[in-house]
């Protein structure tokens, strides 16, 4: 199998075990390096080590009741032990009841270790809803 694949495999993994509301299914997928980094989309959403990252994945688990994500788009390039890659997830949940729905913008570094590809680095944002197709920056309030 070619690495390209076995990455977008862990990818999978990720968005599963996401689904399912497993935190260690999560946390499994990666390294446990000190230097580990995970950033989501709310202003206090930066996590250094396994251990902020777990405490993040819980607090999103609680917060939410039911949760679905597909993938629109990826791209994976991988170079040695080290792969990178970029995708488009849609997120579908229910809040306090509520269903929500956005699209949201991943970033993620690998390392194969152990034969394994686990996330040293993950990044997911939401583009601004207030910035229209062509605008290189929100600039609503400026009109």
């Amino acid at each position: 199998m070619k690495p390209e694949t076995k990455v977008k495999s862990t990818l999978d993994h990720f968005m599963k075990a996401y689904e399912k509301k497993d935190v260690n299914g999560i946390i499994s997928l990666f390294s446990n390096k000190p230097g580990v980094v995970f950033i989501g989309t709310g202003s206090d959403e930066k996590c250094l080590g396994l251990n902020t990252l777990k405490n993040q994945f819980e607090r999103d688990f609680v917060q939410s009741e039911k949760v679905h994500v597909s993938q629109k788009w990826e791209t994976v390039s991988v170079l040695g032990q080290v792969a990178w890659l970029a995708a488009e997830v849609d997120f579908k949940t229910k809040i306090k009841g509520k269903s929500k729905e956005f699209l949201t913008r991943l970033s993620a570094v690998l390392e194969n270790q152990d034969e394994q590809w686990r996330f040293i680095h993950m990044h997911i944002s939401l583009p601004p809803s207030e910035q229209k197709a062509g605008e290189s920056f929100p600039t609503c309030d400026l009109y």
